[in-house]
Formats: C-alpha cells, sequence, structure tokens
C-alpha cells in the first residue's frame, strides 16, 4: 500500500532534521514553539469570545456629575451641560449621550462626529444652524464624549448604524415618516453617513459629508493596514496601552481653538486628553475604530455602501427630494487627498449624484470656518426649497 501524505511529509521532514546543522535546530525550535503560541492564544482567545458576556466602558458621566460641582464641570474642556437638551438614552450598548435642541418646526439636521473628538468639534457648526433656524441633533458616538462603549462588539458601520436609529427614535419630535431628516457626517462620521444613507435612504431628505473617510486610498495606510493584523496577535490590554500613551503624547503646539462659547483654550488635544484619563472605553473605541471603521477604499463592504448611495441618489432623479450628495472639501486638507477623493468619489457615486464644494482649509475646517461650511449646506439645501 502506497504511503499517506502524512507519512511522506513526516519521513521529509525527519530526514531534513537529521542532517541539519544544531544552530539551525535551535532556530527551528525556537519558531515552533512561537508559532505554536500564537496559535494557542489565537484559539483560547477565540474561544473566550464565544463565552463571552456583553461588557460596557461605562463612560465618566457619572464620576463627574457625582463628585464635582457645577463650577468645577465647568472648568472641564468638554463639561456633560455644554450643549442645550442633553439626554441619556439607556440601551442594551449602554448609554448614549444625545443632544437635541432648535426650534421643534425647524429643519431636522443630525451631525455626526469624527473618529476622536467627540459632539464638541461641531459645537460651533450646530450653533450656527440653529441660529439660523433648524432643530439639530448630535450624538456621541459609543466610546467618546458622555456615551458608554460596549467593548466587545466591533467599532464599525453596523454598530454606529444601530447607534444613529437609538438616537433618534429616542428624540420626543418624530425624525421618520413624513418627517425626514437631513444627516451630516464630518471625517469618520462621514464614512459612517454615507453607509447609514446607502441603506435608509427613505429616511433621508439630504446627505452631507464633510471631509469624509470612506474612500481613502490604500497607499495611504502603509503605517496603519499592518495594525490589525499585528493587534490580532497581542492581548487587548496591551494594544489599548499603546493607543493610550498615543494619545497622552499628543505634541501641544499647533492645534487650533474649537470655537466654543467661554473656552477659547479648549482644543481636539485637550478634550482627546481628557478622555483618555478619564473614559474607561475611549481608547479602546479609538484603536477599534482604527481598525474597524468604514474609511478605507479597498475595504468591500465600505465600497459597495458607496455604490448603494449612488444607486439611490439615481432613484430619487425627477422626484421632488434631493438627489445629490453634497461633499464639503478642504483644499489643503492633511487627511483626505482632495484629487483622489474626488476622481473615486465621482466614480463610485456617479458625476450626476454628486454636488462638490471646496473651503479653502485643512480638514479641520469644519468648526475653524463653521461659517463657509454652514453656508455651503444652506446653498445646497435652497436648491429644492
Amino acid at each position: 500500500m502506497a504511503p499517506s501524505f502524512l507519512e511522506t511529509a513526516t519521513d521529509w521532514i525527519r530526514r531534513s532534521l537529521k542532517d541539519a546543522p544544531r544552530p539551525l535546530l535551535i532556530s527551528a525550535g525556537i519558531l515552533a514553539s512561537i508559532s505554536l503560541g500564537i496559535v494557542q492564544y489565537q484559539w483560547v482567545e477565540s474561544i473566550s469570545k464565544r463565552q463571552r458576556q456583553p461588557r460596557i466602558a461605562r463612560s465618566p458621566l457619572k464620576d463627574v456629575t457625582s463628585t464635582l460641582t457645577k463650577a468645577e464641570q465647568s472648568e472641564l474642556p468638554y463639561p456633560p451641560d455644554l450643549f442645550p437638551g442633553a439626554r441619556d438614552v439607556d440601551s442594551p450598548y449602554g448609554a448614549l449621550r444625545v443632544y437635541e435642541w432648535g426650534p421643534e418646526d425647524g429643519r431636522k439636521v443630525l451631525l455626526i462626529h469624527g473618529v476622536t473628538t467627540p459632539s464638541i468639534v461641531l459645537y460651533k457648526l450646530a450653533h450656527i444652524l440653529v441660529e439660523r433656524g433648524c432643530r439639530v441633533m448630535l450624538p456621541d458616538l459609543w466610546g467618546r464624549g458622555y456615551s458608554d462603549n460596549p467593548v466587545d462588539l466591533p467599532q464599525d458601520s453596523r454598530l454606529f448604524t444601530t447607534q444613529i436609529l437609538l438616537a433618534i427614535a429616542s428624540s420626543p419630535l418624530a425624525w421618520t415618516g413624513p418627517s425626514k431628516f437631513d444627516i451630516v457626517g464630518y471625517s469618520m462620521g462621514g464614512g459612517v453617513v454615507a453607509v447609514f444613507a446607502a441603506y435608509f435612504p427613505d429616511l433621508i431628505s439630504s446627505v452631507v459629508l464633510m471631509g469624509p473617510v470612506g474612500l481613502i486610498r490604500d497607499q495611504h495606510r502603509v503605517a496603519v493596514r499592518r495594525l490589525p493584523r499585528l493587534a490580532a496577535y497581542f492581548p487587548d490590554w496591551m494594544v489599548e496601552r499603546a493607543g493610550r500613551r498615543f494619545m497622552q503624547g499628543l505634541p501641544e503646539p499647533g492645534w487650533p481653538s474649537l470655537r466654543v462659547e467661554g473656552k477659547p483654550d479648549v482644543t481636539e488635544r485637550s478634550v482627546i486628553r481628557w478622555f483618555t484619563n478619564n473614559h474607561a472605553g475611549f481608547t479602546k473605541a479609538w484603536t477599534d475604530s482604527m481598525f474597524q471603521c468604514p474609511a478605507w477604499r479597498a475595504d468591500t463592504e465600505t465600497h459597495r455602501a458607496w455604490g448603494k448611495l449612488g444607486q439611490a441618489m439615481s432613484a430619487r432623479k425627477g422626484g421632488d427630494g434631493y438627489d445629490k450628495v453634497l461633499i464639503i472639501l478642504g483644499e489643503t486638507d492633511s487627511v483626505i487627498v482632495k484629487e483622489e477623493f474626488l476622481e473615486d468619489a465621482l466614480e463610485v457615486l456617479g458625476e450626476q449624484n454628486v454636488d462638490i464644494c471646496v473651503l479653502n482649509g485643512d480638514h479641520d475646517f469644519a468648526f475653524v470656518q463653521a461659517e463657509e461650511t454652514a453656508d455651503a449646506m444652506f446653498t445646497f439645501w435652497s436648491c429644492k426649497a
């Protein structure tokens, strides 16, 4: 009877090792041990994930409100009462912090912030919109600001889509049905909004993407693209510690003001550092989002969602609703390369489905040039007034 493949392979390995020099055998043994350890770790981790109970990292809201006076809270970079209309929505994912205010009969605008800085990054823009008659809603995304983080779930478009639905469902006003709303996303929030609007176009009046991720080309993540693979071989606490050290080591100069009334010195850096030190789920939310958020053009599901959004806009042609996506970009954006993004956006969405506005600014234009950003939005909205 012919020997089996396993017997043949075993015999070949035995003969190869017999003639191998001793240093090579030692190296091979070390490599084999490391490989076995990695396989064993991944096996144990996969089993523990299947058995893991839901875990929620709480925001610092309770500690802040129970231990600090109102005066002390007001000194924080991002006080819990910074915006009017705050509410905390209890859910199986943890508590969700949502702000909503403005005229009840005003244009409804949902604003979604980016990967790191919570809703305070859109402070100036939100107030301008309210001053111009809009009713705005801003949720702190999971693990940011005063929202909890369901740390056992991936920080991907599915989680954020659910969060948006929770936010609008918790409003005392109707945000669905005949009362459609405009949805605006900034940076990572733009990628989140694009996916949400692709799957729920009938809930949306218009879509505005400000410096959005979602179509970043692969060559721009040379240093990042290997991180998910590397992180898979290390415990969560090691990955989180590395992320925390990165956040705490952000350089001090060069951060523009967030333009918060009465707080001219508050910047993204000061907000990020405070939540790094005080929010149990913030660092993990950030590190997980870097791996899992809808940012990259090469990600099949993200690219498919953008194509789906373009199809939804095409289906609106000839109707009364907005049949284009407004994309606002910064001329000198250091995160979103304008020329590349425009080429890819026009290709995947369809040139007839896109309205472009380019402001003379960097990636921070949404708050540094909040007035110009609001002007672009109202100009776009006026075409269907």
